[in-house]
């Protein structure tokens, strides 16, 4: 029973309040629209009761259209003239300009497919367990090479033994730190590169082999720098005479 008592002032209260939100304000009897939803808020029971007495609209016979309940509740479909009939020459036009430009597009010259990015090629056996210098030939510029080949110098610097590439000196010394099986080997040390007449050189110092995951690593930050002088690029052994 105390359901009951209290689910019927409810639903009278959401009846009400979606009533009065859907009822048009020219219809809304003795207070404005707004006044009667607050009131039926604040005051459910009360409130409800005084609108189906005195607020909600009166429910009198209509002669409106099919669709006439719809376009009430858009009032800018109400508006006389709102949508003017379509202009024929217009429409004319309009479809004229479209087939025009279909037709140029359809006999114009297809867009050319972009030049292929240019190749970085690395030999078998650079920067691998017997060979730590490396002998980079392109058609850039020579200081645009070296600029390229320093900055991989920077990276291998950060790389260690197990093929992990460090962010910078801090992360790699908390590497060190967290490694416990013994040191953790880096290379020694990289050499400025040089010009020669076969091309820029490039050197690692790893006490003479580098370690297989190491050496991936190197040569993946050697192709990532040289791909940026957006020209074709062949790196090769070198003996290091």
């Amino acid at each position: 029973m105390r359901i009951v008592l209290f689910l019927v002032p409810l639903v009278l209260g959401i009846y009400c309040l979606v009533d009065a939100i859907t009822s048009r304000d020219d219809e809304v009897r003795h207070l404005q629209k707004t006044w009667w939803v607050l009131l039926i808020l604040f005051f459910p029971v009360v409130g409800s009761v005084a609108w189906l007495v005195a607020g909600r609209p009166q429910r009198g016979p209509r002669h409106h259209g099919p669709h006439q309940q719809a376009a009430s509740a858009y009032p800018e479909y109400d508006r006389p003239g709102r949508f003017a009939a379509s202009d024929p020459a217009a429409d004319e036009e309009f479809l004229r300009k479209v087939s025009e430009r279909a037709e140029s597009q359809r006999r114009g010259t297809a867009k050319p497919e972009p030049a292929p990015a240019p190749q970085v090629v690395i030999d078998e056996g650079v920067l691998d367990a017997e060979s730590e210098s490396f002998l980079v030939s392109s058609a850039a510029p020579e200081s645009a090479v070296v600029a390229a080949i320093r900055r991989a110098n920077d990276r291998f610097m950060l790389v260690d033994e197990l093929g992990r590439e460090h962010a910078d000196g801090a992360a790699l010394d908390a590497a060190f730190e967290a490694h416990d099986e013994g040191d953790l080997y880096t290379p020694n040390y990289t050499a400025d590169p040089v010009v020669t007449d076969a091309g820029v050189r490039g050197y690692v110092d790893c006490k003479g082999g580098i370690d297989p995951a190491m050496g991936e690593t190197m040569r993946r930050i050697l192709r990532e720098e040289l791909r940026k002088l957006g020209a074709s690029v062949h790196v090769r052994e070198h003996d290091g005479t």
